[in-house]
Protein backbone atom coordinates (compact mmCIF):
# COMPACT_ATOMS: atom_id res chain seq x y z
CA UNK A 1 0.00 0.00 0.00
CA UNK A 2 1.47 3.16 -1.25
CA UNK A 3 0.90 6.73 1.29
CA UNK A 4 -1.56 8.00 -1.19
CA UNK A 5 -3.83 4.85 -0.29
CA UNK A 6 -2.88 4.96 3.67
CA UNK A 7 -4.21 8.63 4.28
CA UNK A 8 -7.37 7.24 2.39
CA UNK A 9 -8.07 4.47 4.67
CA UNK A 10 -7.01 6.13 7.77
CA UNK A 11 -9.47 8.81 6.42
CA UNK A 12 -11.72 6.03 5.79
CA UNK A 13 -11.30 3.75 8.85
CA UNK A 14 -11.89 7.63 11.00
CA UNK A 15 -14.54 8.80 9.45
CA UNK A 16 -16.48 5.38 9.36
CA UNK A 17 -16.16 5.14 13.38
CA UNK A 18 -17.10 9.09 14.02
CA UNK A 19 -20.28 8.14 11.67
CA UNK A 20 -21.00 5.10 13.08
CA UNK A 21 -20.95 6.31 17.07
CA UNK A 22 -22.49 9.43 15.04
CA UNK A 23 -25.52 7.03 14.02
CA UNK A 24 -25.70 5.94 17.16
CA UNK A 25 -25.64 9.63 19.16
CA UNK A 26 -28.32 10.69 16.16
CA UNK A 27 -30.79 7.64 17.65
CA UNK A 28 -30.45 8.86 21.08
CA UNK A 29 -30.81 12.29 20.81
CA UNK A 30 -33.64 12.08 18.08
CA UNK A 31 -35.66 10.01 21.14
CA UNK A 32 -34.70 12.05 23.61
CA UNK A 33 -36.05 14.94 21.57
CA UNK A 34 -38.95 13.11 20.33
CA UNK A 35 -39.75 12.03 24.11
CA UNK A 36 -39.51 14.98 25.31
CA UNK A 37 -41.36 17.27 22.37
CA UNK A 38 -44.55 14.59 23.65
CA UNK A 39 -44.35 14.63 27.37
CA UNK A 40 -44.00 18.72 26.94
CA UNK A 41 -46.24 20.97 24.92
CA UNK A 42 -44.54 22.89 22.14
CA UNK A 43 -44.05 26.15 24.62
CA UNK A 44 -42.79 24.31 27.28
CA UNK A 45 -40.22 22.26 24.67
CA UNK A 46 -39.86 25.90 23.01
CA UNK A 47 -38.20 26.85 26.65
CA UNK A 48 -35.84 24.20 26.75
CA UNK A 49 -34.76 25.01 22.96
CA UNK A 50 -34.16 28.72 23.89
CA UNK A 51 -31.95 27.46 26.85
CA UNK A 52 -30.12 25.37 24.64
CA UNK A 53 -29.43 27.86 22.15
CA UNK A 54 -27.84 30.41 24.98
CA UNK A 55 -25.79 27.89 25.68
CA UNK A 56 -24.25 27.04 22.48
CA UNK A 57 -23.61 30.99 21.58
CA UNK A 58 -22.10 31.44 25.19
CA UNK A 59 -19.54 28.21 23.72
CA UNK A 60 -18.95 30.01 20.94
CA UNK A 61 -18.10 33.22 23.38
CA UNK A 62 -16.22 32.07 25.92
CA UNK A 63 -13.57 30.32 23.45
CA UNK A 64 -13.20 33.42 21.20
CA UNK A 65 -12.75 30.83 18.49
CA UNK A 66 -9.32 29.29 20.38
CA UNK A 67 -10.43 25.07 20.12
CA UNK A 68 -11.18 25.80 16.25
CA UNK A 69 -7.71 25.65 15.31
CA UNK A 70 -6.56 22.78 17.47
CA UNK A 71 -7.11 20.02 14.52
CA UNK A 72 -4.60 22.72 12.73
CA UNK A 73 -2.05 22.97 14.57
CA UNK A 74 -0.97 20.31 16.43
CA UNK A 75 -0.65 17.94 14.04
CA UNK A 76 1.09 20.38 11.83
CA UNK A 77 3.80 21.24 15.07
CA UNK A 78 3.92 17.32 15.70
CA UNK A 79 5.09 16.58 12.15
CA UNK A 80 6.80 19.70 11.47
CA UNK A 81 8.57 18.36 14.92
CA UNK A 82 8.20 21.77 16.20
CA UNK A 83 7.92 20.88 19.65
CA UNK A 84 8.70 24.12 21.44
CA UNK A 85 5.78 25.70 20.03
CA UNK A 86 3.39 22.44 20.43
CA UNK A 87 4.14 23.45 24.26
CA UNK A 88 3.35 26.57 23.88
CA UNK A 89 0.08 26.15 21.84
CA UNK A 90 -1.08 23.86 24.14
CA UNK A 91 -0.68 26.49 26.93
CA UNK A 92 -2.38 29.26 25.30
CA UNK A 93 -5.34 26.98 24.40
CA UNK A 94 -6.31 25.92 27.84
CA UNK A 95 -5.48 29.29 29.77
CA UNK A 96 -6.96 31.60 27.79
CA UNK A 97 -11.10 29.79 27.19
CA UNK A 98 -10.45 28.54 31.20
CA UNK A 99 -10.21 32.59 32.14
CA UNK A 100 -13.33 33.73 30.09
CA UNK A 101 -15.67 30.52 31.00
CA UNK A 102 -15.01 31.30 34.63
CA UNK A 103 -15.99 35.27 34.13
CA UNK A 104 -18.56 34.11 31.42
CA UNK A 105 -20.45 31.64 34.49
CA UNK A 106 -20.39 34.36 37.34
CA UNK A 107 -21.57 37.29 34.95
CA UNK A 108 -24.68 34.64 33.91
CA UNK A 109 -25.00 33.71 37.14
CA UNK A 110 -25.45 37.51 38.88
CA UNK A 111 -27.33 38.19 35.73
CA UNK A 112 -29.99 35.11 35.99
CA UNK A 113 -32.87 37.38 36.45
CA UNK A 114 -32.20 39.91 34.32
CA UNK A 115 -32.17 37.10 31.42
CA UNK A 116 -35.08 35.75 32.41
CA UNK A 117 -37.32 38.52 32.28
CA UNK A 118 -36.31 39.45 29.10
CA UNK A 119 -37.55 35.88 27.73
CA UNK A 120 -39.97 36.59 29.34
CA UNK A 121 -39.61 32.42 30.77
CA UNK A 122 -41.19 31.33 34.31
CA UNK A 123 -39.03 30.71 36.91
CA UNK A 124 -36.19 31.14 34.25
CA UNK A 125 -33.35 32.39 36.60
CA UNK A 126 -32.98 29.19 37.87
CA UNK A 127 -32.47 27.69 34.70
CA UNK A 128 -29.57 30.45 33.92
CA UNK A 129 -28.10 29.91 37.63
CA UNK A 130 -27.91 25.78 36.36
CA UNK A 131 -25.90 26.82 32.91
CA UNK A 132 -23.75 28.81 34.44
CA UNK A 133 -22.16 26.22 36.69
CA UNK A 134 -21.24 24.06 33.94
CA UNK A 135 -20.50 26.47 30.98
CA UNK A 136 -16.45 25.37 31.89
CA UNK A 137 -16.80 22.11 32.28
CA UNK A 138 -18.29 21.89 28.67
CA UNK A 139 -15.72 23.82 27.57
CA UNK A 140 -12.98 21.61 28.81
CA UNK A 141 -14.31 19.24 27.40
CA UNK A 142 -14.51 20.71 24.02
CA UNK A 143 -10.74 21.60 23.96
CA UNK A 144 -10.49 17.78 24.76
CA UNK A 145 -12.06 16.51 22.13
CA UNK A 146 -10.33 18.18 19.65
CA UNK A 147 -7.08 17.25 20.69
CA UNK A 148 -7.80 13.51 21.18
CA UNK A 149 -9.08 13.73 17.28
CA UNK A 150 -5.36 15.53 16.31
CA UNK A 151 -3.85 12.66 18.28
CA UNK A 152 -6.15 10.34 15.89
CA UNK A 153 -7.69 9.05 19.28
CA UNK A 154 -10.67 8.57 17.11
CA UNK A 155 -12.88 6.24 19.61
CA UNK A 156 -13.42 8.07 23.03
CA UNK A 157 -14.57 11.39 22.16
CA UNK A 158 -16.78 9.86 19.51
CA UNK A 159 -17.84 7.75 22.22
CA UNK A 160 -17.78 9.88 25.06
CA UNK A 161 -20.13 12.96 22.87
CA UNK A 162 -22.40 9.97 21.17
CA UNK A 163 -23.25 7.36 24.06
CA UNK A 164 -22.30 8.61 27.05
CA UNK A 165 -23.61 12.08 27.06
CA UNK A 166 -27.13 10.90 24.97
CA UNK A 167 -27.51 7.79 26.95
CA UNK A 168 -27.73 10.10 30.08
CA UNK A 169 -30.35 12.44 27.97
CA UNK A 170 -32.61 9.55 27.31
CA UNK A 171 -32.09 7.65 31.24
CA UNK A 172 -33.40 11.45 32.51
CA UNK A 173 -36.43 11.52 29.72
CA UNK A 174 -37.55 8.65 30.80
CA UNK A 175 -37.23 9.41 34.45
CA UNK A 176 -39.21 12.84 33.83
CA UNK A 177 -41.92 10.87 31.53
CA UNK A 178 -42.46 8.02 34.42
CA UNK A 179 -42.73 10.73 37.11
CA UNK A 180 -44.40 13.29 35.46
CA UNK A 181 -41.41 16.04 36.21
CA UNK A 182 -41.26 19.73 34.74
CA UNK A 183 -38.75 21.93 32.63
CA UNK A 184 -36.64 22.42 35.37
CA UNK A 185 -35.83 18.87 35.09
CA UNK A 186 -35.10 18.45 31.61
CA UNK A 187 -32.16 21.05 32.23
CA UNK A 188 -31.08 19.35 35.26
CA UNK A 189 -30.78 16.30 32.76
CA UNK A 190 -28.95 18.67 30.59
CA UNK A 191 -26.61 20.09 33.20
CA UNK A 192 -25.73 16.12 34.76
CA UNK A 193 -24.68 14.77 30.98
CA UNK A 194 -22.21 17.51 30.33
CA UNK A 195 -20.66 16.78 33.77
CA UNK A 196 -20.52 13.53 33.70
CA UNK A 197 -19.37 13.48 29.85
CA UNK A 198 -16.33 15.83 31.08
CA UNK A 199 -15.47 13.50 33.56
CA UNK A 200 -14.67 10.87 30.90
CA UNK A 201 -13.06 13.24 29.21
CA UNK A 202 -10.71 14.47 31.68
CA UNK A 203 -9.76 10.48 32.61
CA UNK A 204 -8.81 9.81 29.08
CA UNK A 205 -7.02 12.94 28.35
CA UNK A 206 -4.95 11.88 31.97
CA UNK A 207 -4.57 7.95 30.56
CA UNK A 208 -4.19 8.40 26.73
CA UNK A 209 -2.30 11.65 25.28
CA UNK A 210 0.58 12.20 25.70
CA UNK A 211 3.16 15.37 24.11
CA UNK A 212 6.99 15.09 24.46
CA UNK A 213 8.30 18.02 26.44
CA UNK A 214 9.91 20.48 25.55
CA UNK A 215 10.95 24.57 26.36
CA UNK A 216 7.55 26.82 25.36
CA UNK A 217 7.56 28.65 22.43
CA UNK A 218 4.96 31.22 22.14
CA UNK A 219 3.75 32.82 18.58
CA UNK A 220 1.11 34.78 19.98
CA UNK A 221 0.13 37.11 17.52
CA UNK A 222 -0.11 34.36 14.83
CA UNK A 223 -2.58 32.04 17.31
CA UNK A 224 -4.44 35.15 17.83
CA UNK A 225 -4.59 36.05 14.43
CA UNK A 226 -6.24 32.54 13.38
CA UNK A 227 -8.41 32.29 16.35
CA UNK A 228 -10.03 35.42 16.61
CA UNK A 229 -11.61 35.70 13.26
CA UNK A 230 -13.15 31.85 13.81
CA UNK A 231 -14.61 33.43 16.95
CA UNK A 232 -16.26 36.16 15.09
CA UNK A 233 -17.10 33.61 12.25
CA UNK A 234 -18.57 31.38 15.09
CA UNK A 235 -20.60 34.57 16.51
CA UNK A 236 -22.43 34.97 13.22
CA UNK A 237 -22.32 31.34 12.50
CA UNK A 238 -24.23 30.98 15.29
CA UNK A 239 -26.92 33.91 14.03
CA UNK A 240 -26.92 31.96 10.70
CA UNK A 241 -28.39 28.82 12.82
CA UNK A 242 -29.82 30.66 15.67
CA UNK A 243 -31.07 34.11 14.91
CA UNK A 244 -34.17 32.13 13.57
CA UNK A 245 -34.58 30.64 16.97
CA UNK A 246 -34.26 33.88 18.99
CA UNK A 247 -36.71 35.81 16.43
CA UNK A 248 -39.68 33.61 16.78
CA UNK A 249 -39.23 33.40 20.72
CA UNK A 250 -39.26 37.38 20.76
CA UNK A 251 -41.59 37.78 17.73
CA UNK A 252 -43.79 35.13 17.54
CA UNK A 253 -44.38 32.41 20.60
CA UNK A 254 -42.58 29.34 22.37
CA UNK A 255 -45.10 27.54 20.89
CA UNK A 256 -44.02 28.14 17.23
CA UNK A 257 -40.63 27.79 18.28
CA UNK A 258 -41.01 24.32 19.20
CA UNK A 259 -42.57 23.47 16.18
CA UNK A 260 -40.00 24.97 14.39
CA UNK A 261 -37.04 23.31 15.91
CA UNK A 262 -38.55 20.02 15.01
CA UNK A 263 -38.90 20.73 11.59
CA UNK A 264 -34.80 22.23 11.62
CA UNK A 265 -33.35 19.67 13.84
CA UNK A 266 -35.09 17.11 11.04
CA UNK A 267 -33.50 18.78 8.41
CA UNK A 268 -30.05 19.61 10.24
CA UNK A 269 -29.35 15.73 10.26
CA UNK A 270 -28.56 15.63 6.86
CA UNK A 271 -25.57 17.59 7.81
CA UNK A 272 -24.49 14.52 9.89
CA UNK A 273 -22.03 12.58 7.46
CA UNK A 274 -20.56 15.79 6.81
CA UNK A 275 -19.67 16.70 9.99
CA UNK A 276 -18.29 12.97 11.24
CA UNK A 277 -16.02 13.91 8.58
CA UNK A 278 -15.43 16.98 9.14
CA UNK A 279 -13.58 16.33 12.34
CA UNK A 280 -10.96 14.47 10.97
CA UNK A 281 -10.58 16.22 7.46
CA UNK A 282 -8.63 18.79 8.99
CA UNK A 283 -6.05 17.08 11.00
CA UNK A 284 -5.14 14.46 7.99
CA UNK A 285 -4.98 17.70 5.43
CA UNK A 286 -2.69 19.72 8.35
CA UNK A 287 -0.53 16.41 7.95
CA UNK A 288 -0.15 16.30 4.52
CA UNK A 289 0.45 19.87 4.30
CA UNK A 290 2.91 19.64 6.34
CA UNK A 291 4.71 17.19 4.38
CA UNK A 292 4.40 18.87 1.21
CA UNK A 293 1.72 17.16 -0.22
CA UNK A 294 -0.78 18.37 -2.02
CA UNK A 295 -1.91 15.68 -3.98
CA UNK A 296 -3.43 13.96 -1.03
CA UNK A 297 -5.34 16.97 -0.19
CA UNK A 298 -7.05 16.78 -3.93
CA UNK A 299 -7.69 13.60 -3.28
CA UNK A 300 -9.33 13.57 0.16
CA UNK A 301 -11.35 16.51 -0.87
CA UNK A 302 -13.18 14.47 -3.84
CA UNK A 303 -13.66 11.19 -1.87
CA UNK A 304 -15.44 12.84 1.16
CA UNK A 305 -16.96 14.66 -1.24
CA UNK A 306 -18.40 11.67 -3.13
CA UNK A 307 -19.40 9.63 0.65
CA UNK A 308 -20.79 12.48 2.09
CA UNK A 309 -23.56 13.09 -1.15
CA UNK A 310 -23.55 8.45 -1.67
CA UNK A 311 -24.48 8.79 2.50
CA UNK A 312 -26.72 11.78 2.49
CA UNK A 313 -28.56 12.02 -0.19
CA UNK A 314 -31.26 9.48 0.51
CA UNK A 315 -32.35 10.96 3.76
CA UNK A 316 -32.51 14.05 1.96
CA UNK A 317 -34.97 12.84 -0.65
CA UNK A 318 -37.05 10.26 2.19
CA UNK A 319 -37.48 13.45 3.95
CA UNK A 320 -38.85 15.26 1.14
CA UNK A 321 -41.15 12.86 0.01
CA UNK A 322 -42.66 12.12 3.40
CA UNK A 323 -42.57 15.37 5.52
CA UNK A 324 -45.49 15.82 6.76
CA UNK A 325 -46.11 11.98 7.32
CA UNK A 326 -42.85 12.00 9.44
CA UNK A 327 -43.50 14.82 11.42
CA UNK A 328 -47.80 13.95 12.31
CA UNK A 329 -46.34 10.56 13.19
CA UNK A 330 -43.40 10.79 15.22
CA UNK A 331 -44.33 14.11 17.16
CA UNK A 332 -48.00 14.30 17.12
CA UNK A 333 -50.48 16.57 15.10
CA UNK A 334 -49.68 19.98 16.96
CA UNK A 335 -46.36 19.58 15.26
CA UNK A 336 -48.08 19.09 11.75
CA UNK A 337 -47.25 22.43 10.34
CA UNK A 338 -43.83 22.09 10.93
CA UNK A 339 -43.56 20.18 7.30
CA UNK A 340 -43.36 23.00 5.32
CA UNK A 341 -40.07 24.38 6.85
CA UNK A 342 -38.52 21.18 7.24
CA UNK A 343 -38.66 20.75 3.50
CA UNK A 344 -37.27 24.33 2.88
CA UNK A 345 -34.42 23.81 5.21
CA UNK A 346 -33.83 20.20 3.95
CA UNK A 347 -33.17 21.97 0.34
CA UNK A 348 -30.32 24.66 2.28
CA UNK A 349 -28.80 21.76 4.24
CA UNK A 350 -28.31 19.19 1.48
CA UNK A 351 -26.26 21.84 -0.71
CA UNK A 352 -24.15 22.62 2.01
CA UNK A 353 -23.30 19.19 2.86
CA UNK A 354 -22.45 18.25 -0.75
CA UNK A 355 -20.29 21.20 -1.82
CA UNK A 356 -17.80 19.90 -0.10
CA UNK A 357 -15.37 20.88 3.20
CA UNK A 358 -15.01 24.33 2.03
CA UNK A 359 -14.06 26.06 5.31
CA UNK A 360 -11.16 23.35 6.46
CA UNK A 361 -9.21 24.12 2.94
CA UNK A 362 -9.43 27.96 4.02
CA UNK A 363 -8.59 27.48 7.55
CA UNK A 364 -5.40 24.55 6.80
CA UNK A 365 -4.18 28.19 4.82
CA UNK A 366 -4.89 30.33 7.62
CA UNK A 367 -7.65 32.50 5.60
CA UNK A 368 -9.43 32.64 8.73
CA UNK A 369 -10.26 36.26 8.10
CA UNK A 370 -12.01 35.23 4.85
CA UNK A 371 -14.07 32.82 6.44
CA UNK A 372 -15.26 35.60 9.04
CA UNK A 373 -15.64 37.87 5.99
CA UNK A 374 -17.99 35.63 4.49
CA UNK A 375 -19.85 34.87 7.47
CA UNK A 376 -20.52 38.60 8.22
CA UNK A 377 -22.44 38.86 4.99
CA UNK A 378 -24.35 35.83 5.29
CA UNK A 379 -25.63 36.71 8.86
CA UNK A 380 -26.45 39.59 7.83
CA UNK A 381 -28.43 38.65 5.01
CA UNK A 382 -30.04 35.62 7.01
CA UNK A 383 -30.64 38.07 9.85
CA UNK A 384 -32.62 40.84 7.26
CA UNK A 385 -34.15 38.23 6.08
CA UNK A 386 -35.19 36.97 9.16
CA UNK A 387 -36.99 40.20 10.08
CA UNK A 388 -37.99 40.86 7.03
CA UNK A 389 -40.18 37.70 6.46
CA UNK A 390 -40.95 36.33 10.20
CA UNK A 391 -43.81 38.54 11.22
CA UNK A 392 -45.12 37.80 7.60
CA UNK A 393 -45.27 34.48 7.16
CA UNK A 394 -44.00 32.99 10.41
CA UNK A 395 -41.72 30.12 10.60
CA UNK A 396 -41.81 29.53 7.20
CA UNK A 397 -39.95 32.93 6.69
CA UNK A 398 -37.47 31.58 9.03
CA UNK A 399 -36.74 28.63 7.07
CA UNK A 400 -36.44 30.35 3.82
CA UNK A 401 -34.09 32.33 5.35
CA UNK A 402 -31.96 29.64 6.97
CA UNK A 403 -32.26 27.76 4.02
CA UNK A 404 -30.75 30.52 1.51
CA UNK A 405 -27.84 31.08 4.41
CA UNK A 406 -26.37 27.82 5.12
CA UNK A 407 -26.41 27.06 1.23
CA UNK A 408 -25.02 30.48 -0.34
CA UNK A 409 -22.18 30.03 2.59
CA UNK A 410 -20.59 27.09 2.12
CA UNK A 411 -21.20 27.95 -1.90
CA UNK A 412 -18.98 30.84 -1.29
CA UNK A 413 -16.48 29.15 0.88
CA UNK A 414 -16.28 26.53 -2.42
CA UNK A 415 -15.50 29.03 -4.49
CA UNK A 416 -12.64 30.28 -2.44
CA UNK A 417 -11.28 27.25 -1.39
CA UNK A 418 -11.16 26.60 -5.35
CA UNK A 419 -8.83 29.60 -5.88
CA UNK A 420 -6.47 27.77 -2.57
CA UNK A 421 -6.46 24.08 -4.19
CA UNK A 422 -7.21 22.30 -7.09
CA UNK A 423 -10.33 20.64 -5.81
CA UNK A 424 -12.62 19.31 -8.15
CA UNK A 425 -15.85 16.86 -7.88
CA UNK A 426 -16.56 13.84 -9.83
CA UNK A 427 -19.24 14.37 -12.20
CA UNK A 428 -19.76 11.50 -14.07
CA UNK A 429 -20.20 9.38 -10.05
CA UNK A 430 -22.18 12.14 -9.02
CA UNK A 431 -25.04 11.80 -11.58
CA UNK A 432 -25.04 8.29 -10.85
CA UNK A 433 -25.71 8.52 -7.44
CA UNK A 434 -28.31 11.23 -7.90
CA UNK A 435 -30.05 8.80 -10.45
CA UNK A 436 -29.65 5.89 -8.29
CA UNK A 437 -30.96 8.03 -5.31
CA UNK A 438 -34.58 9.18 -7.62
CA UNK A 439 -34.75 5.53 -9.15
CA UNK A 440 -35.34 4.34 -5.88
CA UNK A 441 -37.73 6.76 -3.93
CA UNK A 442 -40.23 7.20 -7.37
CA UNK A 443 -40.19 3.45 -6.71
CA UNK A 444 -41.35 3.21 -2.91
CA UNK A 445 -43.50 6.58 -3.72
CA UNK A 446 -45.16 4.64 -6.57
CA UNK A 447 -45.73 1.50 -3.90
CA UNK A 448 -46.51 3.80 -1.10
CA UNK A 449 -49.33 4.85 -3.32
CA UNK A 450 -51.08 1.47 -2.06
CA UNK A 451 -50.30 1.57 1.57
CA UNK A 452 -51.79 3.53 4.62
CA UNK A 453 -48.03 4.68 6.38
CA UNK A 454 -49.71 5.94 9.67
CA UNK A 455 -47.21 4.52 12.48
CA UNK A 456 -44.14 4.85 13.51
CA UNK A 457 -43.45 0.51 12.41
CA UNK A 458 -44.72 1.26 9.22
CA UNK A 459 -42.82 4.60 8.28
CA UNK A 460 -39.89 2.42 9.47
CA UNK A 461 -40.28 -0.37 7.50
CA UNK A 462 -40.90 1.91 4.27
CA UNK A 463 -37.63 3.53 4.98
CA UNK A 464 -35.60 0.35 5.34
CA UNK A 465 -37.37 -0.80 2.39
CA UNK A 466 -35.80 2.45 0.33
CA UNK A 467 -32.57 2.14 1.50
CA UNK A 468 -32.50 -1.33 0.43
CA UNK A 469 -33.74 -0.20 -3.47
CA UNK A 470 -31.39 2.51 -2.89
CA UNK A 471 -28.78 0.01 -1.84
CA UNK A 472 -29.62 -2.54 -4.76
CA UNK A 473 -29.38 0.69 -7.69
CA UNK A 474 -26.12 1.34 -6.55
CA UNK A 475 -24.49 -1.70 -6.37
CA UNK A 476 -26.54 -2.19 -10.40
CA UNK A 477 -25.20 0.70 -11.74
CA UNK A 478 -21.67 0.27 -10.43
CA UNK A 479 -21.04 3.20 -8.44
CA UNK A 480 -18.53 1.94 -6.36
CA UNK A 481 -15.48 1.56 -8.30
CA UNK A 482 -12.27 -1.04 -7.52
CA UNK A 483 -10.63 2.46 -5.75
CA UNK A 484 -13.64 2.62 -3.24
CA UNK A 485 -13.99 -0.89 -2.45
CA UNK A 486 -10.30 -1.81 -1.66
CA UNK A 487 -10.53 0.35 1.27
Amino acid sequence: MNKRDGIIKEFFLGSSLIFLWGIVGFIFLFFFKLFAARHYNPTQYGTFILIETIISFLLIFITIGIPQGIRRYIPYYEHSNKLGLLNGYLDFIFKIPTTFAIITSILLFLSADTLSNFFNLTNGSIYFKLISIILPFKIFSNIFRKIFISKRLYFHPTFNYNFIENIVLIIGIILIQTLNLGVIWIIITLVTSILISFIYDLIIYYTKVTFKKSDKEYKLKEWINYSLPLFLTGVFAYFINWSDNLIISKILNPSELGIYSIAFSLAIVLLFVKTSFTSIFLPLISKSYAKKDKKNIKLLFEKSSEWILLLTLPAFLFLIFNSKGIITILYGPEYSKGYIPLIIISFGAIISATTGMNSEILELYKKTKTIFKLNVLIATFNLILNMVLIPFIGIVGAAISTSLSISSQNIALLLKAKKLEKINFNIKKTFKILFCGIAAILTVEFIKGYLLIDNPIKLSLLAIFYLMIYLITIILFKVFTKEDLQF
